[in-house]
């Protein structure tokens, strides 16, 4: 027999328990205002430490913060949550819910285009995304808080899993109405001559503007943002070029798109990423990350370099 039934102390109300206060950042916040419930939670889970025989959480004034531990349970307890809940589901002919985190752009561009594909593919699916930047989406990962992520130029180490997509390129969108002379203009002259919208802050639009000072090239700003989405809108409305992904153009009906050279300088690896263990207890996390490469990388293949946007 295994000894985790060797010995009491350890149950899913305890497990639910710690959970929820983690979650919570505190037991104080997992039942405000309940100081009879806020006794049991901690009772609860000095329960589980004694049951493992090590500290999960350190308990200091004013701070919540897991042990080693007691992150480790933590992942473990909420991967497993999520297996039998989504066996429930599936016996019970209800859709599971799959988790995906990663930048605004990558799931605005690259992943809502797919939905109504992916939904034909897998119908049995829901999912939830998660708007987080790339720290915030390996951290998710590592607890077993989303099921994958998407993200560019990660750096594996060695928690995860990671499967390259494709190549994701910066160039310039030029809107309907913009009249341009030359029937396949460098992107760079674009530049030089027209104003230009763009992310706030970003390491590509860092890379832009040390790439133009080396042409001696002044970039003329005429809107600044905290998205693609909000660049591309602004483009279209003012009249001016966008900066963004190949892949953010993908859906548009309109306009023109030119990629930014050098290749090198101005491509970055798009991934799929995930914890092998919480893809062990997904039913649908093999076919779901196949389904993803295939339809984004179709994408991708689409805009080899330079991209004709349909009229």
């Amino acid at each position: 027999m295994l000894s985790l039934f060797q010995r009491s102390g350890l149950s899913f109300e305890r497990l639910k328990t710690f959970c929820a206060v983690v979650d919570a950042s505190g037991i104080s916040q997992a039942a405000p205002g309940d100081p009879n419930r806020q006794s049991q939670f901690s009772r609860q889970i000095k329960e589980l430490e004694e049951f493992f025989g090590t500290r999960l959480v350190n308990r200091r004034r004013g701070k919540f913060e897991l042990t080693a531990a007691g992150t480790e349970l933590h992942s473990i307890a909420e991967s497993h949550f999520r297996a039998l809940d989504n066996l429930l589901r599936r016996e019970t002919g209800k859709t599971i819910t799959v988790r995906v985190a990663g930048g605004e752009s990558v799931l605005h561009g690259a992943l809502l285009p797919l939905l109504p594909q992916l939904k034909s593919r897998l119908p049995d699916i829901t999912l939830e995304l998660f708007n987080c930047r790339t720290d915030e989406t390996l951290s998710r990962l590592k607890d077993g808080r989303v099921d994958f992520g998407l993200l560019m130029d990660v750096v594996n180490d060695g928690d995860l899993e990671t499967q390259t997509i494709g190549d994701v390129r910066l160039g310039v969108y030029i809107p309907e109405g913009i009249k341009i002379r030359s029937v396949r203009p460098d992107a760079w002259k674009l530049i030089q001559t027209l104003p230009i919208a763009a992310l706030a802050e970003s390491r590509s639009v860092d890379r832009l503007r040390r790439s133009a000072e080396d042409r001696d090239i002044e970039i003329k700003a005429a809107f600044l943002g905290s998205s693609y989405a909000q660049v591309l809108d602004a483009a279209k409305s003012i009249g001016c070029l966008a900066l963004v992904p190949d892949f953010f153009v993908a859906a548009q009906e309109s306009g023109k798109f030119f990629t930014l050279e050098p290749k090198q300088e101005f491509s970055r690896k798009l991934s799929i990423a995930w914890k092998p263990r919480n893809l062990l207890l997904n039913s649908h996390g093999t076919a779901l990350i196949q389904e993803l490469k295939q339809l984004i990388a179709k994408i991708l293949s689409r805009l080899p370099g330079e991209a004709w946007v349909h009229r």
